[in-house]
């Protein structure tokens, strides 16, 4: 799905979705005009990052989480 569709399903701005991958905390394939191609595992992960985010984890602390570097 594109960047569109995502922010609609996950209820953030495009803008977030991009600043979020620009961190790193998820990468999107991109299909062969370069736009972002967002699946289901990208949503549900974009979804668990909205709801740490919203109880106050912060960017580095879920990076370290994914990388079970912090449990």
């Amino acid at each position: 799905m594109n960047i569109n569709e995502a922010a609609k399903i996950t209820g953030l701005s495009k803008k977030t979705l991009r600043f979020y991958e620009e961190k790193g905390l998820f990468n999107t394939q991109r299909l062969d005009n370069s736009y972002r191609d967002y699946s289901e595992e990208n949503i549900e992960c974009i979804k668990k990052i909205t709801i740490l985010r919203k109880i106050g984890v912060s960017i580095t602390d879920i990076l370290l989480l994914q990388n079970n570097i912090i449990t």
